[in-house]
Formats: C-alpha cells, sequence, structure tokens
C-alpha cells in the first residue's frame, strides 16, 4: 500500500534469421530463431498462403490454442501454431508453387507483428523432351514448362547413362523450352533429359529422348553409259544409310525436275535414266537416309546426253566398169563423224 509501481510494456520481438527452403516438388522447410524476453522462450505461429503475401493475423488477447493446426482463412492457412524448435516442415504442397509464409512470435496470447519470407517449390521433372529438325550434324530438343519453372538444365550423351557429354551440353543452362544441339557426329545416336528449375530449386531428371543423327552426304555421283536419250547414275554407300533420294533435274537450281526423279527412292547404289532428250544437259544429286532422317545433298553432277544421230545423205551414184560409186555426205553420232 502507498507503494508506486512502474511497469515496462514491450512489443513481442518477431523471430530472428527466417528463411524458407524447399526440399522436393512438395515439402518445405521455415526455418527461424526465436527470440523472448531474456532468451529464446516464445513459440512461434507459422502462416502460410499460396500466390500472394500473408494477410492474416492472429488477434491479440486469443491464445494460441484457439488456433488450430490447417485452419484455413481466406487462403491463409496455419501450418503449426506454437512451434519451440528452430524450424517447422510444411508438407502436401504443390510443385513449382509460389508460396508466402510470415512467421509470428507467440506470448501469452499476444503476438509479434510477423517476419516473412517467401519461396516456390522445386518443380516436376519436365516430360520427355521431344526432337525435331534432325540433320547430320544438329537438331532441336523440346520440353514442356512443368509449371513454375524460370530455368532449365540441358544435358546431351552418347551413352544413356551420361557418363560423358557433348561438349557444351553438361548441365547447360537454358531459359527457353528449347535447344539447338549442334556439333554432332553423322550416323551416330545421342540421348537427350531435361531438369526444370524455380528459385526452391531444381527438379530430377526429365525421362530420357533418344535421337539418331542423319547420315553424311554422298560424295559427288558419277555416270556411266552415256547415251542420246539415257545414261547411269552411281554413287558410293554412305555408312548407315538404308536407301536413298535421287534428283534429276534440267537446271541447276533442282526447279524442273524430270519425271520420276524428284526425291525418288532408290535402295541400290546405282539407278538409270531413260527417255531423255538427246543433247541435253541434266543437273543429279543423291541423299542418303537412315532412320533417323535424311541427310544433305551430294554434290551436284552434270550430264550432258549425246546429239541424236543423223544419217549419211547420199549426193550421186556413177557407174563403171562392173563398179558403182556412192558420194555422199559424212552423218554424226554422239557429236562424231560416220565414216563407215
Amino acid at each position: 500500500t502507498g507503494s508506486t509501481l512502474s511497469f515496462a510494456v514491450a512489443a513481442v520481438p518477431d523471430p530472428t534469421g527466417v528463411t524458407v527452403s524447399s526440399s522436393s516438388p512438395t515439402t518445405n522447410t521455415v526455418s527461424f530463431t526465436r527470440t523472448g524476453r531474456t532468451g529464446s522462450e516464445f513459440a512461434v505461429m507459422v502462416v502460410r498462403k499460396a500466390g500472394s503475401a500473408v494477410d492474416w493475423t492472429p488477434t491479440a488477447g486469443v491464445g494460441a490454442t484457439n488456433y488450430a493446426n490447417g485452419l484455413n482463412t481466406n487462403g491463409n492457412i496455419i501450418v503449426n501454431n506454437q512451434a519451440f524448435g528452430s524450424s517447422v516442415t510444411d508438407t502436401n504442397l504443390s510443385p513449382g508453387t509460389t508460396y508466402h509464409y510470415k512467421v509470428f512470435s507467440e506470448n501469452w496470447g499476444y503476438y509479434s507483428a510477423g517476419a516473412t519470407a517467401t519461396v516456390t517449390t522445386v518443380p516436376s521433372a519436365p516430360a520427355v523432351p521431344t526432337i525435331s529438325a534432325v540433320t547430320a550434324s544438329n537438331f532441336t530438343a523440346t520440353w514442356v514448362n512443368p509449371g513454375g519453372a524460370t530455368n532449365y538444365f540441358l544435358d546431351v550423351s552418347t551413352t544413356n547413362t551420361f557418363a560423358s557429354y557433348v561438349s557444351g551440353y553438361s548441365n547447360k543452362a537454358v531459359a527457353a523450352l528449347s535447344d539447338s544441339v549442334t556439333g554432332l557426329a553423322a550416323n551416330t545416336t545421342y540421348f537427350v533429359r531435361v531438369r526444370a528449375q524455380t528459385s526452391g530449386g531444381t527438379s530430377t531428371n526429365s525421362p530420357t529422348a533418344s535421337q539418331l543423327t542423319a547420315p553424311a552426304a554422298p560424295a559427288e555421283p558419277t555416270a556411266a553409259s552415256v547415251l542420246s536419250t539415257s545414261f547411269t547414275i552411281n554413287w558410293s554407300a554412305v555408312t548407315g544409310a538404308s536407301s536413298y533420294r535421287l534428283d534429276v533435274a534440267t537446271d541447276s537450281r533442282f526447279t524442273s525436275f524430270v519425271s520420276g526423279f524428284e526425291n525418288k527412292t532408290v535402295s541400290a547404289l546405282t539407278d538409270s535414266l531413260t527417255g531423255l532428250t538427246a543433247g541435253t544437259t541434266y543437273y543429279v544429286r543423291v541423299r542418303a537416309v537412315n532412320g533417323g532422317g535424311t541427310g544433305a545433298n551430294s554434290p551436284p553432277l552434270t550430264v550432258s546426253t549425246a546429239a541424236s544421230a543423223t544419217a549419211p545423205t547420199i549426193s550421186g551414184i556413177t557407174a563403171g566398169n562392173g563398179t558403182l560409186s556412192v558420194a555422199f555426205t559424212a552423218g554424226e553420232s554422239g557429236g562424231k563423224t560416220i565414216t563407215n
């Protein structure tokens, strides 16, 4: 009685060092250091919201036991309402989704303002990549965002165990949903996989895609048995080729093809052309084909058919003593004079 009492009122301090990390596509860990009047005796309440900042706070004077774990207020979900450790694990989340957290200190029904942290969960692994635009030395790998990913990592190897990598394609960072893989060898099988990344971490590998590159271009073909209306084309085998595609045109740009000889499939290393026009220049090229696709054109061959043969012209016949003398103008065959 008659004593004067003094009281000091202080706000409940926020926990310190609040961070959040994603350890899997469905799990986050919220870490913190608890505070208190003299140490770290205050418990914490962890609240989470997907897609936007936490916009709910516990009511002063309402004890923590009145806030059940899992309580959802307009998308603000209480993950843990009386945590006394240094971290809380949040499970059953969605891959590649941004989660916002607010961590409150608790002191007998009174709460701090709350410290925040944000993370995007590790994404799911992408689906198997698709391969397109295959040539003898490159192709394009394309994949789909599994959700939430902002970056990708691409691996390309000549072994399905990825024991070694194509130069420049080991964990290559790619911001887009496709990448051109270049500098490859012809008629070679390559294996491709990709991983997705968010701010929370990197996914596991996608299923592996495999692709055989197209065969190399053949050497320049050769021509044989060139006559006025026909000739034969021959070419050398290309490693890995199962067939060939033959073009024959009357112009060097290959815009006017001989009928039946535009991208003609040939299984052998030779083909005969007939029904041609005498005294005409033809242009010939060939491509090799394997299970990966069609290779580039060979260097073009130029072949000129022989001119049409002309018969000799008799200009006179003179009778002699038991003989006849025949005068004539010699004909031509293939540009050569007929003398007999």
